[in-house]
C-alpha cells in the first residue's frame, strides 16, 4: 500500500506508473509499425509514421482544438465584458462628476443666500426696525 503522506513513496509510485504506461505505448507502436510493414509486402521498412501518429493522436488533437475554441470564446466574452464595464465606469464617473458640480452650485447658492439673509437681518436691527414688521391696522 502506498503512503500518500510520504513524498518519496508517492514519487516512486508515480514514476513507476508513468514508466509502465510509456512501456505499453512503446509496445503498441512497435506492434502497429510491424503490422504496417508486413502489410506493405515489398519488404521495405515503412518510414511514413505520420498517418499512424495522426490516427493515435486524433482524439487528443480534437480535444485540444475544442478546448482552444472554447478558450477563444471565453476570451472574446471577457473582452466584451471588459469593454461594457469600462463604459459603465465612464458613465458612473460622468454622473458622479455632474452630481458633485450640482452640489457645489447648490452649496454656493446656500452660502450666498445665508449671507444675504444675515446682512438683511443686521440692517433692520441697525435701523431700529422690528424684525417682523406689522402692517398698518394690525393689532400689536
Amino acid at each position: 500500500m502506498t503512503d500518500i503522506n510520504d513524498p518519496q513513496t508517492v514519487t516512486a509510485s508515480t514514476t513507476a506508473s508513468v514508466e509502465r504506461v510509456e512501456g505499453e505505448l512503446r509496445a503498441f507502436i512497435r506492434r502497429d509499425v510491424s503490422s504496417h510493414r508486413t502489410r506493405r509486402g515489398n519488404g521495405e521498412p515503412s518510414s511514413d509514421l505520420g498517418p499512424q501518429v495522426e490516427r493515435m493522436a486524433g482524439a487528443s488533437i480534437q480535444e485540444i482544438e475544442r478546448v482552444m475554441a472554447e478558450l477563444a470564446h471565453v476570451r472574446d466574452m471577457l473582452m466584451s465584458e471588459a469593454a461594457r464595464l469600462q463604459g459603465e465606469v465612464n458613465n458612473y464617473a460622468a454622473t458622479s462628476q455632474a452630481a458633485m458640480n450640482s452640489m457645489k452650485i447648490v452649496g454656493d447658492s446656500l452660502v450666498k443666500w445665508k449671507s444675504q439673509t444675515t446682512q438683511l437681518s443686521q440692517g433692520r436691527f441697525s435701523r431700529g426696525l422690528p424684525e417682523n414688521p406689522q402692517k398698518p391696522g394690525e393689532p400689536s
